[in-house]
């Protein structure tokens, strides 16, 4: 990832937040690499909205309890949620996650968690598909 972003270390201090490189981009494949190596599952799945005007984007979709769940990731503690707002209205009843650096939290059927918290949130998906078999 590093290599493909032409990442310059040198450009970068310890004091920086390193989930904020490349606009977020570092964060969310942390993200992704912490679902795939929970879950039993080798693929990665996200929800998009191709619609004049109205595009929309989810980072991640899981399965828990046997309900998708998208899966927002915001690397910094601003900005907004379009995309997810866009997925709950047109999936009603759905619950989802924002991973990010916030204070966890619940806000109507969204749920904040902790960046390192997503392991553990594919890992309870994990186990429901294992059960499965």
């Amino acid at each position: 990832m590093q290599h493909a972003l032409g990442f310059d270390w040198s450009a970068v201090s310890l004091d920086d937040d390193l989930t904020t490189v490349h606009e977020g981009a570092l964060a969310e494949q942390f993200v992704g690499q912490e679902l795939l190596a929970a879950t039993a599952s080798r693929n990665l799945y996200y929800w998009t909205r191709e619609k004049q005007g109205s595009d929309a984007e989810v980072d991640y979709l899981i399965v828990q309890a046997g309900k998708i769940v998208p899966i927002e990731v915001k690397s910094g503690t601003k900005g907004t949620l379009k995309s997810l707002a866009r997925y709950l209205e047109e999936h009603i009843d759905s619950e989802a996650v924002v991973l990010s650096q916030v204070l966890p939290r619940r806000e109507g059927p969204i749920r904040w968690m902790a960046l390192y918290q997503s392991a553990q949130l594919a890992g309870a998906g994990r186990d429901e598909l294992d059960s499965e078999d």
